[in-house]
């Protein structure tokens, strides 16, 4: 007759531990080498961005202040901690003077902390907008005297986490502002140089999360007192060269 060997419950617990541990081992490992391929691949599109975007077209920004590895060299070297060298993921970017094209929204893409981003005195590429991934990181989001499209401003409504946003000479006609309308947390509004009539007004009457709304040489109609009236949670409101009767300031 066979004998099964006997195993203690000690033994039976100190196998299942070093299990566990072995697991866990295995997952960090993963997880490092998940992060240090991200950041790598994240390096290279740096450089590319600012090779096709020179300084000052293009700026990227990180969250820390340090100084970053050589870009001819995307290789990340742990050594280099010790010396305070460390690749700090990119959160912001911003574009002036320029012509911004497709490519560049795909390089964008591929930072995956990316919550702020900011277009002075360009002009975008119809076809040129961020990915669905990409536009449900962004917090903050400024043109500045940057025309942008419907088809743009319809890629902006899927920024569902965006809390500030500026709209500068857009040059859209009709119920443009339709298209952002929805989103639930926008606290922040800047829209100058932009035409709130024709229906306008009545999408900003939705946009209830707004706390701070500026408007700076706006077309406006009758309706904007009322839209006004029914933003609840308006702190501050400034009205710069915008036309607004006494009939509006009754609401």
């Amino acid at each position: 007759m066979t004998r099964t060997p006997h195993i203690d419950a000690g033994a039976r617990r100190d196998h299942r531990t070093a299990c566990v541990v072995l697991a866990g081992f295995f997952c960090l490992c993963a997880a490092v080498a998940y992060q240090l391929c991200s950041l790598s691949a994240e390096r290279r599109a740096q450089a590319q961005l600012k090779h096709e975007y020179p300084y000052p077209a293009c700026m990227v920004h990180t969250g820390i202040m340090v100084p970053l590895l050589a870009e001819d060299e995307p290789r990340i070297d742990v050594r280099q901690l010790a010396h305070g060298q460390l690749y700090v993921p990119v959160e912001s970017a911003s574009f002036g003077h320029t012509t911004v094209q497709r490519s560049a929204f795909e390089l964008l893409a591929r930072f995956p902390h990316l919550d702020r981003l900011d277009f002075q005195d360009c002009r975008i590429d119809r076809g040129a907008m961020l990915s669905p991934e990409a536009n449900a990181r962004l917090t903050h989001l400024q043109f500045w005297r940057t025309p942008i499209t419907l088809a743009h401003l319809r890629s902006i409504s899927k920024c569902a986490q965006l809390e500030y946003l500026v709209l500068d000479g857009t040059d859209l006609k009709g119920n443009w502002l339709r298209e952002v309308s929805a989103l639930p947390n926008v606290k922040d509004l800047i829209l100058n140089n932009a035409d709130l009539s024709d229906g306008a007004a009545d999408s900003l009457a939705r946009m209830k999360a707004l706390r701070s709304l500026q408007l700076s040489h706006a077309k406006t109609d009758s309706k904007l007192g009322p839209a006004l009236a029914s933003l609840e949670n308006l702190e501050c409101l400034s009205l710069c060269d915008t036309a607004f009767d006494d009939d509006g300031m009754k609401h």
